[in-house]
């Protein structure tokens, strides 16, 4: 079985979704009940950490061709009548609030050296919308299987979301929407040659977490209440021994099945 080098900030996740890794995905796989004893061993970490009292990262100063990048970005939003997205934004991306508890190590190595470079680094962050893609279909009995690159895709429509690293703003704080990996690997990037490699990410200001997260009535309230409460999980947490667990993951890829009922996107293990 192959897998991946994972990273999880296991205090910050409730019980379900630790078992879940740590049970059902983690090679070797822990029993129930050491599982259980594990996440609450965590679940304790975070709580000594009490208020932490984050604050919003400054912005920092961007370039034209940043600025150029985001503008495509904006103006493509506004073609599809979306107003989502509200412009560019550049950071230290440590010190923002996280509701992805997990980073595969793998997935992040290959953007390391394109973030390493500050042309290629603008084309990795703020790519410009995505285009028409071919797919691999392959039907099973009962169902249409369509093999996906990557798990950022909207299931009623078969259509790819955005590929650019985004950033939420609320309650005077900011959230990485999408771009964990990019923004592990421009940290990296930064560790191995501080001098010539500037820890900042460009991004775009979105709002897209508004109504799917964020809100009152969103699905996900327990993620929602930790990136609001006291003590929200920050990017920082990813890199802090004590507080982030390295563990190796079953390595999955994303397909999506469509039959006669429903069409759904389920993870599957990858032996490629």
């Amino acid at each position: 079985m192959k897998t991946f080098r994972g990273k999880l900030l296991v205090g910050w996740m409730n019980q379900r979704e630790a078992l879940q890794f740590l049970v059902k995905e983690a090679v070797p796989p822990l029993s129930e009940e050491e599982a259980t004893n594990l996440w609450e061993c965590y679940r304790q970490k975070v709580a000594a950490l009490g208020n932490r009292g984050c604050h919003k990262p400054a912005s920092a100063p961007h370039n034209l061709k940043e600025k150029m990048a985001a503008d495509k970005i904006v103006k493509a939003s506004r073609k599809n009548g979306e107003r989502n997205v509200k412009g560019l934004i550049k950071l230290d991306p440590l010190d923002l609030v996280v509701h992805q508890l997990r980073i595969f190590e793998e997935r992040a190595e290959p953007y390391i050296e394109l973030v390493s470079d500050p042309v290629t680094k603008v084309k990795t962050c703020l790519p410009p919308p995505p285009g028409s893609r071919q797919l691999l279909v392959r039907k099973v009995v009962g169902k249409t299987i369509i093999e996906l690159p990557h798990g950022e895709f909207r299931p009623k429509r078969i259509q790819e979301l955005v590929q650019h690293v985004a950033i939420n703003a609320f309650d005077d704080r900011l959230l990485l929407w999408v771009g964990y990996h990019r923004a592990y690997a421009v940290v990296l990037a930064s560790q191995e040659n501080p001098d010539e490699i500037e820890r900042v990410v460009p991004a775009v200001l979105t709002t897209d977490a508004d109504d799917a997260f964020l809100d009152a009535m969103a699905r996900f309230s327990e993620k929602r209440d930790m990136v609001r409460g006291a003590c929200p999980a920050l990017f920082r947490d990813f890199f802090d021994p004590d507080l982030c667990l390295s563990i190796n993951l079953r390595k999955q890829r994303c397909q999506m099945e469509i039959d006669l009922t429903e069409t759904r996107m389920v993870w599957v293990d990858d032996d490629t």
